[in-house]
């Protein structure tokens, strides 16, 4: 029996169990390197549009599967630049009835690979689709190039995820000094601004999530990084606890814990963030 992911073989204890079993247990240590299955062939037949027919056969010796995968920042790079793609369309009010009748599909394909606020935008997208006259021809093209600008980012996000973390880290640096003066802000009743820095915290936050598996799968980081001498869950589950501890503080308006939790707990773990990376780039690159 020989099991192989992307044409290489690999170890798998697969004796007495199911094809269902053993790709399943596949999918598993996958997901872990936020990479997803997208072909599967039992015997050189491929089975992955059939698999239920497959699933409960039992693997024998003389058996061959074959796994091939893709990371979903590539998968993700694809669909969008199919939307900006179709964005280009819509801003030049060209024909669309060709989009229109592929969108749905389009969109349920896809829509596990983006965030709730990506999904946002695409139901915009949807909109304008499904009702072209909806928007004004000037409407219409500021809001295409709104998204094309939104879509854009993501895109570089997908395909130059090291660059993009650098660039992450340099707003960071940036709005540093900015950031530890939001509990003072709050205490002097510049609620708006104080808001704003914690919006900004929140989607430097955001960002560093959405670009890690791609920086780390880019750097060829197999084994789980280590941050501030924590394994990267570990840090992470402590620094949600921090994150829920800030959103109740803000909430209750403590600006005394709010301001603590900023500067002796959110900010320092973000320095170590980004520091960790920079060795990891720096190794890697």
């Amino acid at each position: 029996m020989s099991i192989l992911i992307n044409e290489t073989p690999v170890e798998f204890d697969f004796i007495g169990k199911s094809v269902r079993q053993v790709v399943q247990n596949i999918d598993r240590d996958l997901e872990k390197i936020n990479f997803v299955i997208t072909g599967i062939s039992l015997n050189n037949n491929e089975i992955h549009t059939n698999f239920d027919s497959y699933a409960e056969q039992i693997l024998k010796e003389n058996d061959n599967l074959s796994v091939t995968t893709e990371a979903v920042s590539d998968i993700k790079a694809k669909a969008i630049s199919t939307i900006l793609n179709i964005l280009i369309v819509l801003e030049g009010d060209e024909d669309i009835s060709q989009i229109q009748s592929s969108w749905e599909g389009f969109s349920k394909t896809f829509t596990s690979f983006f965030s709730a606020e990506e999904c946002s935008f695409l139901e915009s997208i949807g909109s304008m689709i499904q009702n072209p006259q909806a928007l004004s021809a000037t409407e219409k093209m500021k809001r295409c190039r709104e998204l094309s600008l939104f879509f854009k980012e993501r895109l570089d996000e997908c395909i130059q995820p090291v660059e993009a973390m650098q660039a992450g880290a340099q707003l960071f640096e940036r709005l540093r000094s900015d950031l530890a003066n939001t509990s003072v802000l709050l205490q002097t009743g510049k609620e708006q601004e104080a808001i704003r820095n914690i919006t900004l915290l929140i989607e430097i936050i955001n960002k560093v999530i959405r670009i890690m598996p791609g920086f780390f799968i880019t750097l060829r980081i197999a084994n789980e990084p280590v941050i501030n001498d924590e394994k990267l869950s570990v840090f992470f589950e402590n620094f949600n606890k921090n994150l829920n501890e800030l959103i109740a503080a803000f909430e209750n308006k403590d600006t005394v814990l709010l301001g603590d939790l900023i500067e002796y707990e959110i900010l320092p773990k973000l320095e170590a963030l980004f520091a960790s990376f920079k060795m990891y780039s720096d190794k890697g690159i």
